[in-house]
Protein backbone atom coordinates (compact mmCIF):
# COMPACT_ATOMS: atom_id res chain seq x y z
CA UNK A 1 0.00 0.00 0.00
CA UNK A 2 2.91 2.58 0.91
CA UNK A 3 4.24 1.77 -3.06
CA UNK A 4 0.59 2.66 -4.32
CA UNK A 5 0.66 6.30 -2.19
CA UNK A 6 3.91 7.27 -3.59
CA UNK A 7 2.85 7.08 -7.18
CA UNK A 8 0.14 8.96 -6.54
CA UNK A 9 2.88 11.38 -5.62
CA UNK A 10 4.98 11.45 -8.89
CA UNK A 11 2.27 10.67 -11.43
CA UNK A 12 -0.76 12.24 -12.17
CA UNK A 13 -3.54 11.92 -9.91
CA UNK A 14 -6.11 10.32 -12.50
CA UNK A 15 -3.50 7.82 -13.93
CA UNK A 16 -1.98 7.20 -10.25
CA UNK A 17 -5.67 5.69 -9.56
CA UNK A 18 -6.05 3.90 -13.09
CA UNK A 19 -2.87 2.29 -11.44
CA UNK A 20 -4.00 1.49 -7.66
CA UNK A 21 -7.38 0.03 -9.12
CA UNK A 22 -5.69 -1.72 -11.76
CA UNK A 23 -3.36 -3.48 -9.07
CA UNK A 24 -6.61 -4.06 -6.75
CA UNK A 25 -8.07 -5.74 -9.77
CA UNK A 26 -5.03 -7.94 -10.17
CA UNK A 27 -4.86 -8.95 -6.85
CA UNK A 28 -8.99 -9.70 -7.31
CA UNK A 29 -7.78 -12.13 -9.84
CA UNK A 30 -5.30 -13.72 -8.61
CA UNK A 31 -7.08 -14.25 -5.80
CA UNK A 32 -10.60 -15.64 -6.84
CA UNK A 33 -11.36 -19.19 -6.83
CA UNK A 34 -13.34 -19.12 -9.74
CA UNK A 35 -11.60 -19.15 -12.90
CA UNK A 36 -14.95 -17.36 -14.72
CA UNK A 37 -14.60 -14.29 -12.30
CA UNK A 38 -10.90 -13.96 -12.28
CA UNK A 39 -11.08 -13.59 -16.04
CA UNK A 40 -13.50 -11.19 -15.65
CA UNK A 41 -10.95 -9.36 -12.71
CA UNK A 42 -8.28 -9.50 -15.38
CA UNK A 43 -10.27 -7.84 -17.79
CA UNK A 44 -11.69 -5.25 -15.98
CA UNK A 45 -8.03 -4.57 -14.82
CA UNK A 46 -6.45 -4.35 -18.22
CA UNK A 47 -9.06 -1.73 -18.98
CA UNK A 48 -8.68 0.61 -15.94
CA UNK A 49 -4.82 0.50 -16.73
CA UNK A 50 -5.01 1.16 -20.48
CA UNK A 51 -7.41 4.21 -19.31
CA UNK A 52 -10.58 2.77 -21.31
CA UNK A 53 -12.52 5.13 -22.69
CA UNK A 54 -16.64 4.07 -22.04
CA UNK A 55 -16.97 3.36 -25.57
CA UNK A 56 -13.47 2.01 -26.64
CA UNK A 57 -13.71 -0.95 -29.21
CA UNK A 58 -11.99 -4.22 -28.26
CA UNK A 59 -9.24 -3.91 -31.23
CA UNK A 60 -8.34 -0.30 -29.73
CA UNK A 61 -7.94 -1.60 -26.27
CA UNK A 62 -5.63 -4.53 -28.30
CA UNK A 63 -3.90 -1.83 -29.92
CA UNK A 64 -3.64 0.11 -26.89
CA UNK A 65 -1.93 -3.06 -24.98
CA UNK A 66 0.40 -4.00 -28.18
CA UNK A 67 1.87 -0.37 -28.60
CA UNK A 68 2.38 -0.21 -24.25
CA UNK A 69 3.93 -3.84 -24.10
CA UNK A 70 5.59 -4.68 -27.24
CA UNK A 71 8.95 -3.97 -28.36
CA UNK A 72 9.01 -4.89 -32.30
CA UNK A 73 6.14 -5.06 -34.21
CA UNK A 74 5.72 -9.01 -34.43
CA UNK A 75 5.31 -8.63 -30.53
CA UNK A 76 3.11 -5.87 -30.95
CA UNK A 77 1.03 -7.79 -33.63
CA UNK A 78 1.04 -10.77 -31.46
CA UNK A 79 -0.10 -8.75 -28.48
CA UNK A 80 -2.71 -7.26 -30.34
CA UNK A 81 -4.46 -10.85 -31.79
CA UNK A 82 -3.81 -12.55 -28.50
CA UNK A 83 -5.80 -9.76 -27.00
CA UNK A 84 -8.82 -10.23 -29.42
CA UNK A 85 -8.68 -14.32 -28.30
CA UNK A 86 -8.99 -13.17 -24.87
CA UNK A 87 -12.06 -10.32 -24.98
CA UNK A 88 -13.70 -13.16 -27.21
CA UNK A 89 -13.63 -15.38 -23.86
CA UNK A 90 -14.55 -12.46 -21.71
CA UNK A 91 -17.39 -11.80 -23.93
CA UNK A 92 -18.50 -15.32 -24.10
CA UNK A 93 -18.94 -15.14 -20.07
CA UNK A 94 -20.55 -11.34 -19.96
CA UNK A 95 -23.12 -12.92 -22.67
CA UNK A 96 -24.17 -15.90 -21.28
CA UNK A 97 -23.07 -17.63 -23.79
CA UNK A 98 -20.34 -19.84 -21.09
CA UNK A 99 -20.65 -20.22 -17.59
CA UNK A 100 -17.31 -21.91 -16.93
CA UNK A 101 -13.77 -21.76 -18.43
CA UNK A 102 -12.84 -24.21 -21.33
CA UNK A 103 -9.08 -24.99 -21.79
CA UNK A 104 -9.10 -22.00 -24.09
CA UNK A 105 -10.66 -20.17 -21.30
CA UNK A 106 -8.19 -20.83 -18.00
CA UNK A 107 -5.13 -20.45 -21.12
CA UNK A 108 -6.69 -17.00 -21.72
CA UNK A 109 -7.29 -16.23 -17.61
CA UNK A 110 -3.38 -16.77 -17.74
CA UNK A 111 -2.50 -14.45 -20.61
CA UNK A 112 -4.80 -11.84 -19.45
CA UNK A 113 -3.32 -12.15 -15.75
CA UNK A 114 0.01 -11.93 -17.22
CA UNK A 115 -0.19 -8.90 -19.35
CA UNK A 116 -2.11 -7.46 -16.62
CA UNK A 117 0.88 -7.69 -14.47
CA UNK A 118 3.71 -6.44 -16.99
CA UNK A 119 0.93 -3.38 -18.10
CA UNK A 120 1.37 -2.84 -14.04
CA UNK A 121 4.98 -3.41 -13.78
CA UNK A 122 5.34 -1.54 -16.97
CA UNK A 123 3.54 1.46 -15.59
CA UNK A 124 5.38 1.37 -12.49
CA UNK A 125 8.80 1.60 -14.72
CA UNK A 126 7.68 4.87 -16.40
CA UNK A 127 6.69 6.09 -13.14
CA UNK A 128 10.21 6.60 -11.61
CA UNK A 129 12.16 7.21 -14.65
Amino acid sequence: CGQIEFVQVVTPKAKAGNLRTAAEWLFDAEAEYNQSTALMFSSIGLEAILDSPVKETTMRLGDRLAWFLGRTLPDRNKIADSYSHFYSVRSALVHGRNRVLDDRGREQLQWGKSMLRQAIGEELTRAFK
